[in-house]
């Protein structure tokens, strides 16, 4: 990310784990992951696969900084966080 770019943060959902959400960007759209920092608090950089996708930065377990993205890009990372959050919602206990 360099510092001419803007930059946008994104709230992370309650009940959704890093893992997860990093999981999915990862499967999905093909995103790869470097931990920064593990401990105290993660810190994770996503680098995506090309195209117009956004660089994301993870900070902790309820922040996240996407580069340089659209509007619309920035919508769907949030409808995605919701997915996910219902998803987890909607789960039996125990199940994953």
């Amino acid at each position: 990310m360099s510092r001419t770019e803007s930059l946008h943060r994104v709230s992370l959902p309650r009940g959704v784990s890093v893992d997860q959400i990093m999981r999915t960007l990862e499967i999905g759209l093909g995103y790869r992951w470097d931990i920064l920092v593990d401990v105290p608090r993660l810190v994770a950089h996503g680098s995506p696969p090309g195209g117009r996708l956004p660089e994301i930065l993870i900070e902790g377990p309820r922040s996240m900084v996407l580069s340089a993205a659209e509007g619309t890009t920035i919508e769907r990372v949030r409808l995605l966080l919701q997915l996910l959050a219902r998803r987890k919602r909607l789960l039996p206990i125990g199940g994953e």
